[in-house]
């Protein structure tokens, strides 16, 4: 079973966090001081949402995305 940070990630949700991920990489109109971190580093930020593991959430910026199982993606 594919598991992060020791929560479930569906297939769509691996996907969704690799877009993520190559977004934050290629976006150079991030302030100069949110570090571009590595994809290890990226992963291992991944959290549950309080009340519904279900939901991922990874810090991007100044706030947090929530990643759905079904891939869906929303700050």
């Amino acid at each position: 079973m594919p598991y992060i940070n020791g929560l479930f990630a569906t297939q769509a949700q691996r996907l969704a966090l690799k877009q993520t991920f190559k977004f934050i990489q290629k976006n150079d109109d991030a302030p100069y001081h949110f570090a571009k971190p590595s994809y290890r580093e990226f992963l291992g930020s991944v959290q549950g949402m309080i009340g519904d593991r279900s939901c991922l959430m990874v810090p991007f910026y100044n706030t947090w995305l929530g990643i759905e199982p079904d891939g869906y993606t929303h700050s």
